[in-house]
């Protein structure tokens, strides 16, 4: 028995090595999964930069500031949906088609760049873009150029900030609320900057219809870049 306790004590200081090692090892790697979290969870300058030059990103921008100007020129909208459909405003043709197409296309560059920051940039170009050509085609006759501005502006960080936060969540989660809660920022955006200069302050009896169409529409925007994404298993 005397012959067998080094051989015992041998073993049993090689398994306390092995297990000593391989929690070493789990522990680096812990480490390092966490160091890539910390990374994926911040903006670089150089991802702000990546979405400006990327060719995607400003093509986006152009065609949908060139589509909304003349394919939904704002009098043409504002009749159809407050003389033709009888929809309460204003703010309905924002919230469909105008806010529907803006956001499809914000939600679209996200689902081509893998980046948080496109829909930020597409929006930043459409919001110069459309608002300069607007006047002068048949777009928002009214509201200082700033105000507009601002409101597409606030509306691509709203909704890179909204993919930003459901990184790694589902992706119907990700796009259809981004998509819904994207189209009715941009209204009431409208309904606060905008309206207020031409057409006058939303009547409250309005907001609730104008609300869930807003969603509905967001909803709608979401569905093409979502089948995109999940056809390139995209998992950002």
């Amino acid at each position: 028995m005397n012959k067998d306790k080094p051989s015992d004590t041998k073993d049993e200081g090689k398994i306390n090595k092995e297990k000593d090692m391989k929690e070493k090892g789990e522990a680096k790697v812990e480490q390092k999964e966490e160091n890539v979290l910390c990374r994926k969870k911040s903006f670089k300058i150089s991802d702000l930069r990546y979405v400006v030059l990327d060719p995607f990103t400003n093509i986006f921008g152009l065609v949908v500031s060139l589509l909304v100007l003349f394919l939904f020129p704002f009098k043409g909208v504002s009749t159809l949906m407050h003389d033709v459909l009888h929809l309460p405003g204003p703010g309905a043709g924002i919230a469909f088609p105008i806010g529907m197409v803006l956001v499809a296309f914000l939600l679209a560059s996200y689902a081509l760049s893998k980046q948080e920051l496109a829909p930020f940039w597409v929006a930043f170009l459409f919001g110069i873009i459309y608002n300069l050509l607007a006047p002068y085609a048949g777009g928002i006759p009214f509201a200082p150029f700033v105000n507009r501005f601002i409101a597409a502006l606030l509306l691509g960080l709203g909704v890179s900030c909204m993919l930003y936060l459901l990184k790694g969540k589902a992706l119907e989660i990700k796009y259809f609320l981004t998509g819904a809660l994207g189209n009715l920022i941009y209204l009431s955006l409208f309904w606060v900057l905008v309206f207020p200069f031409g057409k006058g302050w939303v009547k409250p009896s309005a907001v609730p219809i104008l609300s869930i169409l807003a969603l509905c529409a967001g909803l709608a925007a979401a569905l093409v870049p979502y089948l995109y994404a999940r056809s390139k298993r995209i998992v950002i």
